[in-house]
């Protein structure tokens, strides 16, 4: 998704973030707020955004959502993208995951030092298999010193 895209969604929420250069001139990475559903139960998430050539190829939605939440976002995932393949991790940790296109969505229900804490997770296969490897200008530092 392109980033003004995802920077208009997150607007629309009364969020925002801000990117910032990496050291892969090809890539950025974002950071930020939004605010999903209205309140008692509105939440505040944060957003990390990794991208590449000005698109989303990671986006990471966290938070401390409530179970009823969670359990909406799980249930209306499932509704739009079927059954999710379910893993139960060390200390607590919950997971669901579907993989389609090459896209891969993951809900992650912990446990932390707050509470419950959740978050979603959206990576682009094929954004990032596109990539390549990352060419560094000038010398080549790991042959030596020049002879």
């Amino acid at each position: 998704m392109p980033l003004a895209e995802l920077r208009s969604l997150v607007r629309t929420s009364g969020g925002a973030f801000h990117c910032k250069a990496t050291s892969d001139a090809r890539m950025r990475e974002c950071n930020g707020s939004l605010v999903i559903g209205q309140e008692p139960e509105g939440q505040t998430l944060r957003v990390l955004i990794a991208s590449i050539r000005d698109s989303g190829a990671v986006i990471v939605l966290s938070g401390h959502p409530t179970g009823a939440a969670l359990e909406r976002w799980v249930g209306s995932l499932t509704e739009e993208f079927g059954t999710p393949r379910r893993e139960t991790g060390p200390g607590m940790q919950v997971s669901w995951e579907w993989i389609r296109r090459g896209q891969k969505l993951v809900v992650v229900e912990r446990r932390d030092e707050v509470g419950r804490a959740g978050s979603v997770t959206l990576t682009d296969g094929p954004l990032l298999d596109g990539l390549g490897p990352f060419k560094r200008k000038g010398p080549d530092r790991s042959s030596g010193p020049p002879k």
